[in-house]
This record gives structure tokens, C-alpha cells and sequence, in this order.
């Protein structure tokens, strides 16, 4: 992520690509987070540029989606008022001439993407991006915003399996699937017990 870089490695953990593509051009990475294989290409999300891109190894950057930007959706929402962020600009007195011109004036619209974390390819249901303005959004191979989901929380990792989307949140210790509709279908807790991670659901140990 600090290294703004892509890097594959061997099954012998050798690095065999470094893609750091840190000029200032056109398509360039400022701070990868999620990456993704598609059907011919990689996805990846920039939280640095607030969009996400897709390249093919070697060849490098194929296209760049997502409009940065999150608005008052986000910033009006009792899920960011209640993070320390938002309490100490309550208390700047400095607050009218930074925050608030960043936030509140911006203006939320879907197909917007602010600070992108997770990222994964879903097949027919295309490409899902989560990030910090609470939604997770899917884009079809173009780039085109194709629905969307409203999310309490701020999404972070996904993952795409047999036709469920699988997502966390910040600071939650719950994974959630939901289906193509948005429903929830499956929930799992994190138990942790001194650094001993486990996944459990109703019969289940994973």
C-alpha cells in the first residue's frame, strides 16, 4: 500500500513483477489497496486517487473507473459522526476553513468512490468495490455503475464465492454475505482469543 506498488511473487515467494507505476502520468498508482483477478486482466483500488484500475501484468494500466468523491452522504451520517475524526473537527476552531469545505460541500452521487478498500471480480455480476462512504458499489467491465448496496459501517475486504458476496466492516469482528439483491444470506463471527483467530457460525468451525 506505502509502497505504491502491485508485486507478484512465485510459488518460492521470489519476486518475479514489480509494478510501480508512481510517475505522475496519466495512470498511475498513489496507494493500492485491494487487488482483484478478473476475467483477462487485475483490478485494483486506489485509495490515494479514490477510483480503481485495471492492468494486465507486464503490460501495465489498461483503464482507471470511479469518480473520487464521497459527499454529504457520508459525512452527515451518524456512522461518521460517531468516529474521533469527526469529534476533534467539532472541536478545531479552525474547522470552517478545512472539514467542512472538504466535506459538506462536496456532494454524494453513486458511481462516486472515496477512499476504496476492497475489491473483488464477481462474475455476472460484475466488478464490487467497497469504500469509506459506507457503500459497496458493483461496476460492470467498463466502469459502469451497475447497482449498488448501502452498508452499516464502512465495508472493507471482499470476497466472491458461488454467487455470494462476502464483505467486513471496520472495526467488526462479523463477516457478511449478501446476495444480488443486497439481502443478507449468511453471517459469521470472529472469535479471538489472545491473538488466536477463528471463523465460527451456528455448527460450524472453519
Amino acid at each position: 500500500r506505502y509502497q505504491h506498488s502491485v508485486k507478484a511473487l512465485d510459488a518460492q515467494g521470489k519476486e518475479v513483477l514489480a509494478w510501480t507505476p508512481r510517475n505522475k502520468t496519466e495512470f498511475h498508482l498513489t496507494e493500492p489497496f485491494g487487488i482483484a483477478l478478473g476475467r483477462d486482466c487485475f483490478y485494483v483500488t486506489d485509495a490515494g486517487s479514490s477510483n480503481f484500475k485495471s492492468f494486465r501484468g507486464r503490460e501495465g494500466g489498461i483503464s482507471e473507473f470511479g469518480v473520487p468523491g464521497p459527499g454529504v452522504d457520508y459525512y452527515s451520517s451518524s456512522s461518521f459522526k460517531k468516529q474521533s475524526v469527526y469529534k476533534h473537527w467539532m472541536g478545531s476552531q479552525t474547522r470552517f476553513h478545512t472539514l467542512e469545505t472538504m466535506f459538506f460541500k462536496s456532494g454524494f452521487s453513486l458511481g462516486n468512490l472515496e477512499n476504496p478498500r476492497g475489491i473483488a471480480w464477481c462474475r455476472e455480476w460484475g466488478i464490487a468495490v467497497a469504500d469509506l462512504s459506507g457503500y459497496i458499489q458493483i461496476f460492470d467491465e467498463k466502469g459502469h455503475l451497475k447497482t449498488h448496496f448501502r452498508i452499516e459501517g464502512c465495508p472493507q475486504w471482499l470476497q466472491y464465492d458461488q454467487g455470494l458476496l462476502f464483505y467486513s466492516t471496520e472495526f467488526s469482528n462479523r463477516i457478511r454475505a449478501v446476495n444480488p439483491e443486497g439481502k443478507t444470506e449468511m453471517e459469521i463471527s470472529l472469535g479471538h482469543d489472545i491473538g488466536k483467530f477463528f471463523l465460527s457460525s451456528p455448527g460450524e468451525l472453519i
